[in-house]
Parts: C-alpha cells; structure tokens; sequence
C-alpha cells in the first residue's frame, strides 16, 4: 500500500510556489497589525513551503480544499517522508514513510476515539498494530501479508491477559489466557468455516488452579463431556 493511499488526505492542497513567489504574486498576505519591531504578528496563505539552500522545498504547510490543515517534511529528493494531519473527521493521524512513497508507521486517533499504531512491511503492507479500545483496553495484533490478523495479545475488561493465535479465516485457535484468580489455562479451539459464526467452539482446555491441573474435551456444541481429575 501506497502511503498516499493512507494519507492522501493530507497530500490534497495543490502545490504553490515558494514563500517569497506567493507574496510577489499576491497570494500570501499579512495583517495590518504589525508589533513595535515592525514584524508582522500573523501570517495568512493557504500554503507555505520552507525551502533549503539549494531551493528544495523541505517543509510545506497547507490546508487543502477540504479545510484540513497538514505539514509535510520532504527529504532531499523531494518525497515526503513524514506528514502530520486531520482525517474527513477531524482526528489527527502521523504517517512516517520510506523514500519510495510508501508507508511505514502510522500514528492516530481514529473512530471512536480510538488510539492506533501501524507498523508496515517495506512493501507499505500493515504488519503490526497497537490499539486502545474506547473501553481502554489494550491489544496488539500481528498480521499476515494479506492483510489476515493472525494473533493478538490483549488485555480485558477484568484486566486478564489472554494471547490468541488465529486462521487464515481470523478465527481463534488456540488460546493462553488467565483467569479472574490469575490461574493459567489454555484453550484449543474448533476449526470453524461458517464466516456468519464470529467466533469458534472450544475443543479442549487445559488449566491449573489451587487443586492442580485439569483437562477437559467438549463436543461439537461446546459441551463438555469429559474431564480430568
């Protein structure tokens, strides 16, 4: 995935000319309002870009029609490696990106309310992410390259940590977890491939608690038919 494919919100005020071209063209204007030393207070454009000694443009700070603010930092070859902005909603998101344009971490406040952080692959793939429920809590995903989450370590509304290893079809298969007294147990799931079913059957578990171990089978309907001791 392409990073402007992340962020191409932020990537969509056309490109101006330089502070010093906007002012002679009359596009960039400042306030009447000026301090004692004759340096003006505010700034108005639609678009400003910083640019090096060789007249490469290194920052640019704009708002795009939209009326969503965002800066980009170019490296030398004029490819933005860092862009900080507003999604259509208003919440704010960072993309770092590789010099060929294509994404490698984002940082955001997405839907909800909901913290995120993305790592990709150098083909801009999601990897890894991080995440806090509106609920606060959190969980972190692993991910195949085609797109698949294939485990998840997260910790519960009881505050229960539980690690989860999943199918090509995203269903648990297996599961470590602690219980509500902090006693360790694991879970062995049914392959399911019903997509209307969101979760699967446990086929077997095995725990310890103060009495010692202890296996169990369930059936097909998640009954348990068997257990020892």
């Amino acid at each position: 995935m392409k990073a402007n494919q992340w962020v191409g919100f932020l990537l969509t005020a056309s490109i101006s000319a330089v502070v010093s071209t906007a002012v002679s063209s009359g596009w960039l204007s400042t306030r009447s309002v000026e301090a004692q030393e004759g340096v003006p207070e505010r700034l108005s454009a639609r678009e400003i870009e910083l640019v090096d000694g060789e007249g490469r443009v290194r920052i640019r700070l704009g708002v795009s029609d939209e009326g969503r603010a965002n800066l980009s930092l170019l490296d030398g070859d004029g490819a933005a490696r860092a862009v900080l902005g507003l999604l259509p909603d208003g919440s704010p998101a960072l993309a770092l990106t590789s010099p060929e344009g294509r994404l490698r971490a984002g940082l955001g406040i997405f839907r909800g309310g909901v913290p995120g952080l993305s790592l990709a692959d150098p083909d801009g793939r999601v990897r890894a992410s991080l995440s806090v429920s509106p609920g606060g809590h959190p969980e972190l995903r692993l991910i195949d390259p085609q797109g698949r989450s294939r485990a998840a370590l997260l910790v519960d509304g009881a505050g229960a940590p539980k690690l989860f290893l999943k199918d090509e079809r995203e269903k648990n298969r297996a599961g470590l977890y602690l219980d509500g007294q902090g006693n360790p147990a694991m879970t062995f799931y049914r392959q399911s491939s019903d997509p209307q079913i969101p979760f699967t059957l446990p086929l077997a578990t095995l725990s310890a608690d103060g009495d010692g171990p202890a296996l169990a089978f369930f059936d097909q309907d998640g009954v348990r038919f068997w257990k020892v001791p």
